[in-house]
Order: structure tokens, then C-alpha cells, then sequence
């Protein structure tokens, strides 16, 4: 029964091009309005893996504001905000 569900994980999110620029963000809002309650809301969970495509895109910062856990490695997380390599000499990203 998908109504007493209470977590929805999405996987590989830079491999599924239909869910970029606006539709995924659109759908999580709409999951949580509808299926999730102040008393037991709906957490929601990502996980980017590799860009084939290498723009490190996708609208994602759109699907963020949904994302209650954001699963992804450090060379994922260095794409993402487009770091170079660069540190503040502490050891971590700028």
C-alpha cells in the first residue's frame, strides 16, 4: 500500500535524464503534500552517482529543497559545487 509509506529513495539521479530540470522536484513536492502529515511526514533520500554527461546539472539544487538525506561521494560532491582542487589549507573544500 503505497499510502502508509513513509520514505521514497531515489537512485542514480544523473542517470535518469526525465527526472532533471524541474520534473523530479515537482513530483517529491507534490509526494510530500499529498501523502506526508505533520505527525508522520514523508523523508525523502538521493543518491546523485556519476554524470555521464559531465555538466553535474540537472536542476538539482531545485530537487534539494525536497531532500531530506543526500547520499554521494566526495569526487561527486566536488563535481557538484565544481571544485578544482583547490583547499583552504585545512584539508577541506572551500
Amino acid at each position: 500500500n503505497v499510502s502508509s509509506r513513509r520514505h521514497v529513495h531515489i537512485s542514480g539521479y544523473y542517470n535518469l535524464a526525465g527526472f532533471w530540470n524541474g520534473k523530479l522536484a515537482n513530483s517529491l513536492e507534490d509526494i510530500k503534500k499529498v501523502r506526508g502529515t505533520e505527525e508522520n511526514p514523508i523523508t525523502i533520500s538521493l543518491v546523485t552517482q556519476q554524470d555521464a554527461t559531465a555538466t553535474w546539472d540537472g536542476g538539482l539544487v531545485e530537487v534539494l529543497q525536497h531532500v531530506d538525506f543526500l547520499i554521494l561521494s566526495e569526487i561527486e560532491a566536488q563535481k557538484i559545487i565544481c571544485y578544482k582542487g583547490e583547499s583552504k589549507g585545512d584539508g577541506k573544500m572551500p
